[in-house]
């Protein structure tokens, strides 16, 4: 087995076609047939299904094209070293969160002077941010997911060599501004949340998720709905007026800033996770990250 085996395997398995992936890698058709039955035959198993469409991968042949996205990654990686241009990479996709974007800020400003430093945040679903972790599109996921993705997200893990760590709890708050009608009548009445407009965001519904959660006749009503983009916003709106949002307990200095006060709702609280390939949780910037998101969360851990 080599590398140039193996970045056959993942050519094959992004085209789904022998013949592209050879012309891709600049191989003969047969050549590149021949390759691919040798390597099966010395693991033992078929790592493709052979259609007259074009080819798929067998259930064991997802579990090593996993295995060979890392190996080949790291040989690259060790290449770069020889060649004096590897690349401090770290990539993480997030939740809507605001602790979990701040967190990243903390890891640019301690490591974004450094040389040929590379890092990024992007903010994924949960399904999409386990694609991409277990194709090296990302190096640590942090997301927040309710209790009935916990036994996804332990099935993609056992299949996919992924490692998932709970950091803590999460509440689920109604937020309001200080002087909003409801906030100063003492407990919040949350069926008067009604006659107010609500903030959500555009690409994933926030009340979508906790409707479902709540006592069944008791679900949270509005006015009309106002939708955003872009986290900040979203607190700048419910800060300055009598809208209100829905979203996992903030820390302290999120609701000082913006002037909010938050009220708990009655379900179970939401999870926050971080992550990573299994074997790579001793990774500097993984580790580094974990700790600052952990003082970000330091009132609620």
């Amino acid at each position: 087995m080599d590398l140039q085996q193996l970045k056959l395997v993942i050519a094959v398995s992004e085209t789904g076609s022998i013949s592209q992936a050879a012309n891709k890698m600049f191989l003969s058709q047969p050549n590149a047939s021949e390759t691919i039955k040798a390597l099966e035959k010395e693991l033992g198993f078929s790592i493709f299904w052979r259609m007259h469409t074009g080819v798929c991968l067998t259930r064991k042949g997802e579990q090593f094209l996993e295995h060979a996205r890392i190996i080949v990654h790291h040989a690259d990686q060790m290449f770069k070293i020889g060649r004096g241009c590897l690349t401090h990479r770290f990539f993480l996709g997030v939740s809507s969160y605001t602790p979990l974007i701040d967190a990243f800020l903390a890891l640019c400003r301690k490591c974004g002077r450094e040389p040929k430093a590379e890092l990024s945040c992007r903010k994924v679903d949960l399904s999409d941010g386990l694609h991409f972790l277990y194709q090296l599109n990302l190096d640590l996921l942090a997301i927040v997911v309710s209790s009935q993705n916990l036994d996804i997200i332990k099935e993609t893990a056992v299949s996919h060599n992924l490692s998932a760590v709970k950091i803590c709890d999460l509440p689920m708050n109604v937020n309001l501004r200080y002087g909003h009608p409801l906030a100063a009548a003492g407990p919040l009445n949350f069926e008067k949340l009604r006659d107010y407009p609500y903030v959500d965001y555009i690409s994933q519904s926030v009340l979508n998720m906790v409707n479902p959660l709540i006592v069944a006749g008791n679900q949270i009503r509005f006015q009309s709905c106002i939708k955003v983009d872009e986290r900040n916003l979203r607190c700048q709106i419910v800060g300055t007026t009598d809208a209100f949002s829905i979203g996992c307990k903030l820390p302290q200095k999120i609701l000082k800033q913006f002037g909010l006060v938050s009220f708990q709702l009655p379900i179970e609280p939401m999870k926050l996770l971080v992550i990573f390939r299994r074997g790579e949780q001793t990774n500097s910037d993984i580790q580094q990250y974990i700790r600052l998101l952990k003082k970000e969360m330091a009132d609620q851990i």
